[in-house]
């Protein structure tokens, strides 16, 4: 039995540290659309009949999204599969990003 726990083991390592390196890629390029002078993030809010459970990547699950929640469409990455990458900066200091349909999403108008 000690020899299928130690693949296990390594299996999910293995899959934990490409996962890892995929979000650090991916706030990487956060980062860097945040502190660019261009305008690679719009403002948006779900839409009052969308469904509050959206896909986490960052969790690798649907995770629920309060009403009125701070939510930044990424201009800069190509749509997957129909969805966009929406930002939220969530709680203090630990972003999330997420895959939402693109028609769930309202733009919000400049004050």
């Amino acid at each position: 039995m000690a020899p299928l726990m130690e693949i296990r083991e390594a299996m999910v390592a293995e899959e934990n540290e490409k996962t890892a390196e995929y979000l650090e890629k991916l706030f990487s390029k956060l980062q860097e659309t945040l502190m660019s002078s261009e305008d690679d993030l719009k403002q948006v809010i779900l839409k009052k009949d969308a469904p509050k459970f959206h896909f986490s990547i960052n969790d690798r699950m649907y995770v629920e999204i309060k009403s009125g929640s701070d939510l930044y469409l990424m201009k800069s990455k190509e749509p997957k599969e129909g969805k966009v990458y929406v930002f939220s900066p969530w709680h203090w200091n630990s972003g999330r990003v997420f895959l939402i349909l693109e028609e769930h999403l309202v733009d919000l108008e400049p004050n």
